[in-house]
């Protein structure tokens, strides 16, 4: 878990690409709005971040253990979910639901892997942590936030699926914007700890 912290821009970088698609969804709700707009709106989200995903896989290496797989493997997810999306989305334009399948298996992967680091990396860090960023997020509680929200996003969709961007666009929105705000708040503290060295280099 120690060499996540060298990809600190990964989180960054899809935290900003999240908080962008909260934005495109809600000014789209300002006009006309189809939800296969929306779920577009979605798509090409996903598959922003399963690319940045895999850059900072990449840019890991395998050697660094598992931060790097989980990372190749969220971002292999999201690529290939948003193509599949995408592509039922231009098949079936009048059934959007069968879009709405692989989204949720999307963020069911995301949520589990997310939790799961953020777990690893909560045993990972030193005891005392906090006095190195203490205006910023601990990158664990992040981690688990986010995969709380991911696998929250995941039931919401098979419980409540989205019949109109009535309920999409609020949805969509509050799930990008949270999801964004703390990618970005972990990517801070990720940055913090990288930059003091806090851990030797791998």
């Amino acid at each position: 878990m120690i060499a996540l912290t060298h990809a600190w821009w990964v989180a960054m970088i899809r935290g900003i690409a999240a908080i962008t698609i909260a934005l495109i969804v809600l000014l789209q709700s300002q006009s006309h709005v189809s939800m296969t707009m929306v779920t577009a709106a979605l798509g090409a989200y996903i598959l922003v971040d399963g690319i940045v995903a895999l850059a900072g896989g990449v840019a890991l290496g395998l050697g660094l253990g598992l931060c790097g797989l989980l990372l190749l493997a969220e971002g292999l997810a999201g690529v290939t979910v948003a193509a599949v999306s995408l592509s039922d989305i231009r098949t079936a334009p009048h059934n959007i639901h069968i879009a709405e399948i692989p989204i949720i298996a999307w963020a069911g992967l995301m949520g589990i892997a997310e939790v799961y680091i953020g777990f690893q990396f909560g045993r990972a860090l030193p005891a005392n942590r906090l006095t190195t960023y203490r205006s910023a997020l601990p990158p664990e509680r992040a981690y688990l936030l986010v995969g709380t929200i991911a696998l929250a996003f995941a039931i919401s969709l098979l419980v409540l699926p989205m019949t109109s961007a009535v309920i999409a666009v609020p949805v969509i929105a509050l799930f990008a914007a949270a999801l964004g705000y703390l990618r970005i708040r972990s990517g801070l503290a990720l940055g913090s700890l990288h930059l003091n060295h806090f851990y030797s280099p791998s």
